[in-house]
Parts: C-alpha cells; sequence; structure tokens
C-alpha cells in the first residue's frame, strides 16, 4: 500500500460583508432548512472547503443548480422587505455545467 498524504478539511464561512464578494466553486452539497436552522450549502475551491449560510433569496436560486455544478454567488446587499432587511444575492452557473432541460431558468 502506498504512503499517502494527507490534509486537514477545514470548512470557512463564506459570510459577505460587502457588496460584491463573491465566492464561486464546485457545489459540494446541500443541506436543507430543518428544525429552525437555515439551509446550509458546501462549495468547493482552489482556496480550500467553504460553507455558507442560506437566506430566503439563495435558497429560491440554489434549489435549481445540482451537486457538482461549477457555480457563483455574488453578495449584492441589502434591500428593505417588510419589516426586515433581506440580504440579495445572484447565483451564476458555468455554462458548462448541466442543468435538466425541466429545471433550466434563466440567471442574472
Amino acid at each position: 500500500m502506498e504512503k499517502q498524504t494527507w490534509r486537514t478539511i477545514e470548512p470557512q464561512v463564506f459570510k459577505p460583508a460587502t457588496k460584491g464578494d463573491y465566492i464561486e466553486g464546485v457545489l459540494v452539497s446541500k443541506i436543507p432548512k430543518e428544525d429552525g436552522m437555515s439551509a446550509k450549502y458546501y462549495i468547493s475551491n482552489k482556496d480550500g472547503e467553504h460553507f455558507l449560510w442560506g437566506a430566503k433569496l439563495l435558497d429560491e436560486r440554489l434549489q435549481f443548480i445540482k451537486i457538482g455544478a461549477l457555480i457563483k454567488i455574488t453578495y449584492d446587499g441589502q434591500a428593505d422587505y417588510k419589516d426586515n432587511k433581506m440580504h440579495l444575492y445572484t447565483v451564476k452557473i458555468a455554462k458548462t455545467s448541466k442543468i435538466p432541460a425541466e429545471q433550466t431558468v434563466e440567471m442574472a
């Protein structure tokens, strides 16, 4: 058996603070919202592993993306929504990534 080289997996939280902050990489996993916890999304890229907490708009957009797709999520700031602030995101998928025809949507 050949000797393996190992690296530690320690996902970093992607927590955008400024409009224009973004993350891109391969969508590795999606954990749906449950038991009062927000959804979680796991992305892997050249910098390592990352996760980000879901938000209403983000959850709606990422439901169309399949695991394994190359994506880019850009934070677009906040907007007033009812009595709160809503976080805004643009979600893009690489043209080389596939979305089944019945789920194809226009992405900004």
